[in-house]
């Protein structure tokens, strides 16, 4: 018994299979999510002192951001800014989301962290 493989019905051979097309969507927009979660964030780098960091860092006060993860993220964040002191809050974003991928802080610490962030940087638009 032969069975004869014909072309998907919404295609009809042309080589551009719908179904195709909504997998690659689908797959494209979960991956876009992920890649772009920093990106709504200004790239326009402001000086921040490491005293500055340390403090807003410190003021973080959730039980789940111990010592040493505070000093992880105030570390990280200092090693990221250029030689001027300068950093954006999309870097600041990008150190967070790694040091949360490599599970030094939890979603929740880098969420709040971010707006302790946003609410500093929203002075230098003023």
């Amino acid at each position: 018994m032969s069975v004869d493989i014909l072309p998907c019905t919404p295609c009809q051979g042309n080589g551009l299979c719908v179904y195709y097309l909504c997998f690659y969507l689908l797959f494209m927009g979960i991956f876009g999510f992920f890649s772009s979660l920093c990106d709504r964030y200004s790239q326009h780098e402001h000086a921040l002192t490491e005293l500055e960091i340390r403090r807003l860092v410190s003021e973080v006060r959730v039980e789940t951001l111990k010592d040493k993860e505070e000093y992880a993220v105030e570390e990280a964040i200092l090693a990221r800014r250029h030689g001027d002191g300068k950093i954006s809050l999309r870097q600041i974003c990008e150190v967070l989301r790694s040091l949360q991928n490599k599970r030094v802080i939890s979603i929740y610490d880098r969420k709040k962290l971010m707006k302790v962030f946003e609410e500093h940087f929203r002075k230098f638009k003023n």
